[in-house]
């Protein structure tokens, strides 16, 4: 990736973050909008926001709020745009799109798997039925080798 490009996308994120805790609005500052990257297209003409509503509640409505975050941000597009310009070096100031990262999603879902394999106790220590299938015939221990190699050193 071009160092031009990712040190853009830098400067875009912490003039977005800065702008964010900026506005005004209920909608984002209740559900705690936290930018989490930003890319943008080689020719630079747009630029994808990925961004969290961390909000408490189940998941419809934690996706709600998301959703509502989503549009509120775009809503709000020119007012980041013109903090890009105001604070970035750039020709032309990329179009912005929000788009929520949802790899939190992701993560709640691998421990609700985990959860329901290993039980609501998280413990994995238990591991009587997992079969050892390792083969050890053959190999060296690092130790005894490590000791043969100090011992011819001192014969000399």
């Amino acid at each position: 990736m071009n160092v031009t490009l990712r040190r853009l996308e830098s400067d875009i994120k912490r003039v977005i973050v800065t702008a964010l805790s900026e506005v005004k609005d209920r909608n984002l500052t209740q559900n705690l909008v936290t930018v989490t990257d930003v890319k943008l297209s080689s020719d630079l003409s747009y630029c994808k926001v990925y961004f969290s509503a961390l909000s408490g509640g189940d998941k419809s409505v934690a996706r709600n709020r998301t959703d509502i975050a989503a549009k509120r941000l775009s809503e709000a597009e020119g007012y980041f745009k013109k903090a890009i310009s105001t604070h970035v070096k750039m020709r032309k100031i990329p179009h912005i799109e929000f788009v929520p990262d949802r790899s939190g999603d992701t993560g709640a879902r691998i421990d609700e798997s985990l959860s329901n394999i290993f039980g609501d106790t998280g413990d994995i220590s238990d591991t009587s039925d997992i079969t050892d299938i390792s083969d050890t015939g053959g190999t060296t221990d690092i130790s005894d080798t490590a000791n043969q190699k100090e011992g011819d050193g001192d014969e000399h």
